[in-house]
């Protein structure tokens, strides 16, 4: 049987009610910041920043005098006909390589064969004449004015026949050293002329460069001194021998000319490239050499980036002194025992975390 509920019972229901939903709300708001605190961390954890990194040591650095050449053949030459006449015969195409003494050229002799002949015949009735005259002279039948004419005549006519075998043979042309064939300038079957260029030949096997140098700087070049030569076209460098230097100053630049050869028996380098040749000069002992790459270019002075002792990348102001290539010595700014950001160094900033993933000892080696 059902009953009114009393004052004090609806004032206990009440209270449990409320009691209830404020456990419910304390319940909802701890979790949510218990999610906010484990995401804190995260949120505020420094990106790093990977590089490489090298240690600097001291080595010993040559310093050089730098000097501009272009390649050319050591030996070149304009090969031409020596007679005229209708070409028989040029067994050479562009490019290929001829030994010396080889055939480059024969043009028609036709006309010197038969002068030949001719000759021959002159020859013959004058030495017949001249023994005829001789042994009348013995008898007192002939003068002595007419013995010498006969002579005269017997030996003109063997000039003559000398003359026409120089001609005979200068009718082929023959190569004067081994080379290449450059460019070819005649055709079987055209007309060749005399001093006519048929081709041009080359021997690039050894390449020469031809370079001057200043006056001032004549002393530490000297005659069989080897120096390096740097092809920009290949980014190679090749190792040459001076092989002549001048003995005069030219003027009014007063340089001295010199001649440096290189071996080129592979044939890579090619007549025109480019080059720069270099000449030792002196010996540094003891420096820092660190890769060009790795040295930045600040507002108004040159900067590089190293590893702190915090771990962060720190930055260092340097000097700079010579340089060969890509290696510069450092004069100020880095010790050895640094440890120098060859590689990711243009991606951070002072104070930026880093992570090493690669470590070399050394400077020389480029990033």
């Amino acid at each position: 049987m059902s009953r009114e509920m009393t004052m004090s019972e609806w004032r206990v229901k009440a209270t449990l009610w409320t009691l209830g939903l404020t456990l419910m709300a304390a319940g909802c708001g701890g979790g949510e910041d218990a999610s906010k605190k484990s995401e804190a961390p995260a949120e505020a954890k420094e990106k790093s920043m990977a590089v490489e990194v090298a240690v600097l040591q001291t080595r010993d650095f040559t310093r050089s005098l730098e000097f501009p050449g272009v390649a050319e053949p050591v030996a070149e030459r304009t090969v031409s006909a020596e007679t005229g006449g209708r070409i028989l015969s040029a067994p050479f195409e562009e490019g290929a390589k001829i030994k010396k003494g080889a055939l480059m050229l024969r043009v028609d002799a036709k006309a010197t064969s038969a002068q030949l002949d001719l000759i021959d015949a002159q020859i013959s009735a004058a030495s017949r004449e001249y023994k005829r005259i001789k042994e009348l002279a013995g008898q007192g039948l002939a003068t002595p004015q007419q013995l010498d004419q006969t002579k005269t005549q017997l030996q003109q006519a063997k000039l003559s026949k000398n003359q026409a075998r120089i001609g005979k043979a200068m009718a082929t042309v023959r190569s004067p050293f081994t080379g290449w064939v450059a460019n070819k300038m005649a055709e079987e079957g055209e007309f060749a002329g005399p001093g006519q260029p048929i081709a041009q030949l080359i021997d690039y096997s050894t390449i020469k460069l031809e370079v001057t140098v200043p006056e001032s700087d004549i002393e530490y070049v000297k005659q069989g001194d080897v120096v390096e030569v740097h092809f920009t076209a290949l980014g190679k460098t090749y190792e040459g021998t001076i092989a002549r230097r001048g003995l005069m100053v030219a003027m009014p630049t007063a340089t001295f000319p010199i001649e440096v050869h290189v071996a080129n028996e592979d044939l890579t380098l090619l007549p025109g490239m480019r080059a720069r040749v270099r000449v030792p000069k002196d010996q540094l002992s003891g420096v820092v050499v660190v890769p060009r790459d790795a040295i930045l270019e600040g507002f108004s002075q040159r900067e590089a980036m190293v590893v702190g002792k915090d771990g962060r990348a720190e930055l260092r102001v340097v000097e700079m002194g010579p340089g060969k290539g890509n290696d510069v010595v450092i004069v100020n700014g880095l010790a050895v025992g640094d440890r120098l950001i060859v590689k990711g160094h243009r991606n951070v900033v002072a104070g930026t975390v880093l992570r090493i993933v690669s470590e070399s000892t050394g400077t020389a080696a480029a990033p």
